[in-house]
């Protein structure tokens, strides 16, 4: 009588396992925020903080409710010769989901900016926003870049003079919101990148 109770208790036991499981499973957050852009059109100067470019946009989450405060623009791109820039936008909720949007704006150089070498500044591009690691864990920017180039210094010059700008440390838990950019020959910088490092 012990040995079937035994039985049926641990049967119960594993039932009751199992259920919490597919029910922690369900309750874990995939879904990225969703960032909302301004109906209007933006203007931006070279040069300006790139905090400007975030009037009127918004970002809600399905758990943690209104993330506006926290989006951050990632990259801006000027499209040569047309007098516009892709303006990337990204922002991670508590579960390290990450989002971005694009918005088209109106570019304009900074008036008297000086281009040293045959064709300006280089431009980099990276895989992604933001990454999530373990505390302690090694972080290489480098790992990040999908592409750089410029017309005079080839790739792996380019990539000795990656400059990771912003502060983070790998021994303690955070949210660390960095810009990555390189500089070619002849002192040219290339377009500032927006990074997130999620340290937990």
């Amino acid at each position: 009588m012990r040995r079937v109770l035994y039985f049926v208790t641990l049967a119960i036991l594993s039932a009751a396992l199992i259920a919490a499981t597919v029910l922690i499973k369900k309750q874990k957050d995939t879904e990225a925020p969703r960032i909302t852009l301004p109906a209007g059109s933006l203007n931006y100067t070279e040069g300006e903080p790139v905090d400007n470019l975030l009037e009127g946009v918004s970002a809600w989450d399905n758990k943690d409710g209104d993330l506006s405060a926290d989006v951050f623009v990632y990259e801006v791109v000027p499209i040569q010769a047309t007098g516009m820039a892709k303006v990337v936008y990204a922002v991670s909720d508590a579960s390290k989901n990450v989002a971005t949007a694009d918005l088209m704006v109106s570019y304009a150089r900074k008036k008297g900016t000086v281009r040293v070498g045959l064709g300006g500044e280089p431009v980099l591009r990276l895989s992604s926003a933001g990454t999530t690691i373990s505390k302690g864990e090694i972080f290489d920017p480098h790992a990040f870049i999908s592409s750089v180039f410029d017309d005079n210094d080839d790739k792996e010059d380019l990539l000795n003079r990656l400059v990771v700008k912003g502060s983070y440390d790998l021994t303690r838990v955070g949210h660390y919101r960095l810009q990555m950019y390189v500089t070619d020959s002849d002192g040219n910088e290339s377009n500032k990148a927006e990074f997130l490092l999620v340290v937990e």
